[in-house]
């Protein structure tokens, strides 16, 4: 910016335009530089190319190879700011920021989806276990999830399928280390030590100390058999209904996401107020 103002006094003073002149043209390009454009959220549209973009440029072999992660992101904003369309152009700081989100959120729903899929209820289509694979992920998380969109593009494209084995891979590793200790992990196990804890300084844990270690894995556990409990006794009620009601709720379903792809946010909540 420094560069430019300079560039643009230089150019007045040329022009004969004298300090006045030039003082108020610099004046004017900082209040247009001081000024910041505000991001607004991103529609389903923009979701759409941001998931193409990045699956694009993932595959792409010839940068893909060796490519760092500044350059790659660099790729990526220029790939979706050329296929946005009328939406407006964004920043790398904001496209990363939606990445991680959708990212994430698409990542948790496809466990669910998962699960779905590996129990194979019969007499369900696959947009029928989406329905309550989506239930069971407001359930969980306490909050909708608003990216079947996302999902639907990403699900079986391999970079998606690797990324989500590494997150996966990482999620796991990362349990282990912050798992709560217990009577069969007495030792310390850490590579740099591969002597025993008494040899180390370390006593072993106590009785008492054991025993509520124990208490707390049971703890934990009863409450992850509470929450599936909860979401079979969800299922089934979801099974119970009628024909008609299922199929009106993937009617809703199919014009929720029809309506995400051609209107803003405001103009379907008030679609959906509507018919309330």
């Amino acid at each position: 910016m420094d560069d430019y103002l300079i560039d643009l006094n230089d150019a007045a003073e040329g022009a004969g335009g004298g300090g006045v002149h030039g003082s108020s043209m610099i004046g004017s390009a900082s209040k247009v530089g001081a000024t910041k454009t505000k991001q607004t959220n991103f529609s389903a549209y923009e979701d759409n190319v941001l998931c193409k973009s990045w699956l694009e440029i993932s595959c792409d072999p010839i940068i893909n190879t060796g490519q760092r992660r500044e350059s790659f992101w660099i790729r990526v904003v220029n790939r979706y700011n050329s296929n946005c369309g009328r939406y407006p152009k964004r920043t790398q700081k904001f496209i990363m920021n939606r990445w991680d989100h959708i990212k994430a959120e698409v990542s948790k729903f496809s466990g669910y989806m998962a699960e779905m899929t590996r129990s194979n209820p019969s007499g369900m289509s696959d947009a029928d276990k989406s329905v309550v694979a989506a239930a069971d992920f407001a359930s969980v998380e306490k909050h909708n999830f608003t990216l079947m969109h996302c999902w639907k593009i990403l699900k079986d494209e391999p970079k998606w399928m690797e990324l989500k084995k590494k997150m996966d891979t990482a999620q796991t590793s990362g349990s282990r280390e912050n798992a709560p200790p217990n009577g069969h992990h007495i030792l310390d196990l850490d590579a740099g030590n591969s002597a025993p804890s008494s040899s180390s300084g370390k006593r072993p844990m106590g009785r008492d100390a054991a025993k509520a270690a124990k208490k707390k894995v049971a703890a934990g556990s009863s409450e992850y058999v509470s929450k599936i409990h909860d979401l079979s006794v969800q299922k089934i009620e979801l099974f119970k209904e009628t024909e008609g009601e299922r199929k009106s709720r993937l009617d809703e379903i199919v014009t929720l996401e029809k309506m995400q792809e051609v209107f803003d946010p405001p103009e379907i909540e008030g679609y959906f107020m509507s018919i309330c």
